[in-house]
């Protein structure tokens, strides 16, 4: 759904009976501690919660993202922190 080669991101959407899901991959050295804005339909005005940060503590990464919080979509507008050189999975809440 989102691809742009200059901040070398790439994000797909998945689904299956268990819900909605979006996978965010960074090929990017540098991090989007500010945030990184997504828009796309399927974000409605819905909640996201990360349910994968590659870049947590348990992989031995920095702990940059969004801790599992509801993040929640607005105008199909979608704002997350992304981690250097990183996979972050977030599932749409109901």
């Amino acid at each position: 759904i989102h691809a742009h080669n200059q901040n070398r991101i790439l994000i797909f959407r998945r689904w299956d009976k268990r819900g909605d899901f979006l996978v965010v991959m960074s090929l990017n050295n540098h991090s989007f501690m500010d945030g990184y804005y997504i828009s796309h339909p399927i974000f409605g005005d819905g909640l996201w919660r990360e349910i994968l940060n590659s870049d947590a503590k348990i992989y031995n990464g920095t702990n940059l993202g969004n801790s599992s919080a509801l993040i929640p979509a607005r105008w199909n507008q979608l704002k997350i922190l992304i981690p250097a050189n990183s996979i972050l999975i977030f599932r749409k809440q109901m």
